[in-house]
């Protein structure tokens, strides 16, 4: 069934679409699938690097994605995460014989980081699987437009993230993150939320995207380091003194101004930069930028902040390049702790980079922990420290005393 166009109603033969995966023959079927839905413009690419350059392609617009998760060179994983940060990002359908946890951890990483995920299917997909798909979300974008042409759809721009910074909407949640070992709170995640005048409380996934889009993120960042330094003083003089650990954007990376900046809020502050760690993704210090972003990243570690990769893992690449990078933290990504229990290759990743990561001086913790035989097992593997759900949620900062004096017993 093919659908026709109706006004300026999205069709499926209007869309394009790039497959992603690297067995010919099952590429090559989708391919098929596809033209015979009524998709005319197909692209094809063997890996997530292929992948990668064509969503890069000024000349090439992409609607949808069909995305493999294991491939060479470059997994479906690492090209979602830096799919993510571009300025165009399309809608997402993720297609793997990965266990069904891992795909759905996989498409809420890419949720969280503002991409519109669609589905995702354990492999062999269907042509009439890939209609529906492909009609619902047709439908989906006619929706949108509608809501937007009517004003209801929520999709911030500059002037409404100025307005929220200047009025204080921004604010952090902290999560916990304790030790492997005994049990005890070593450090807390600083996570930023929106607390919107009509919207009420927002997560990053709702706002994120629009706000790197526009340019804001990288106030949005300050605003969220600045919090940050300011609550650890106040904990220090409640006697209750712990290290904070904050997310930077890749604007921030590349400001060569950043490390002054930072500084100079911790000694406002009168907070030592031993008390902060700084936390990037590894896609940050690749491709354009990636010197200024490496040169930040030294000038910061050079002050005294310490500084964590977060999600790693995700890329198999990354065990090769992670010596030559400034990092204090290995934070390995929840989709390999999820994993751990029931896949020997993700068991066989986490041990590799803990050894490695230890052999360079780094902490390892455990990111996404959620179930006591995860907790045992990543133990069992060699990490520091654990975070995650099972531990402790996310929560205001006057909780957090509260629960580090509470703390259940280490596990």
């Amino acid at each position: 069934m093919l659908i026709e166009m109706s006004g300026n109603t999205p069709t499926v033969d209007a869309l394009h679409a790039l497959v992603v995966e690297d067995e010919d023959i099952v590429r090559d079927l989708m391919s098929e699938f596809l033209s015979a839905i009524g998709v005319k413009n197909i692209s094809l690419a063997a890996n997530g690097r292929e992948g990668l350059e064509i969503l890069r392609d000024d000349s090439k617009r992409i609607d949808v994605v069909f995305c493999d998760l294991h491939m060479p060179e470059m997994d479906g994983i690492e090209m979602i995460r830096r799919a993510a940060s571009l300025d165009r990002r399309p809608a997402l359908v993720i297609v793997s014989v990965a266990h069904e946890a891992l795909l759905s951890t996989v498409s809420d990483m890419a949720r969280s980081r503002g991409m519109h995920v669609l589905e995702w299917v354990v492999k062999p997909i269907t042509r009439e699987r890939m209609e529906d798909i492909l009609t619902e979300y047709c439908g989906v974008l006619a929706n949108t437009a509608v809501e937007k042409s009517q004003g209801f759809l929520f999709a911030p721009n500059e002037n409404d993230f100025t307005t929220a910074l200047d009025r204080g909407e921004f604010l952090l949640h902290y999560q916990p993150i304790v030790s492997a070992v005994t049990g005890e709170a070593e450090a807390v995640e600083a996570l930023i939320r929106w607390n919107h005048n009509v919207h009420g409380l927002l997560w990053p996934s709702a706002f994120v995207p629009d706000a790197a889009g526009c340019g804001a993120i990288g106030a949005i960042t300050d605003r969220a380091i600045d919090l940050a330094i300011r609550q650890c003083a106040d904990w220090n003089a409640q006697d209750h003194r712990t290290r904070i650990s904050v997310n930077l954007d890749s604007s921030t990376l590349r400001d060569r101004n950043s490390p002054q900046r930072i500084a100079a809020l911790g000694k406002s502050a009168g907070i030592g930069a031993d008390q902060i760690i700084l936390e990037i993704t590894e896609s940050i210090v690749a491709g354009d930028g990636a010197e200024d972003a490496l040169a930040v990243l030294r000038e910061l570690r050079d002050a005294g902040f310490s500084i964590a990769i977060d999600d790693f893992g995700t890329s198999y690449s990354e065990l090769s390049g992670i010596s030559s990078l400034p990092f204090d933290v290995m934070k390995i990504d929840r989709a390999l702790t999820m994993n751990c229990v029931g896949d020997e290759t993700a068991r066989s990743i986490v041990a590799s980079g803990v050894a490695l990561a230890h052999n360079l001086g780094m902490k390892v913790v455990a990111e996404g922990v959620e179930s006591d035989d995860e907790i045992k097992l990543v133990k069992q593997l060699g990490v520091d420290s654990l975070q995650g759900f099972i531990l402790a949620r996310p929560m205001p900062a006057e909780s957090v005393p509260d629960w580090v004096a509470n703390r259940p017993a280490a596990k």
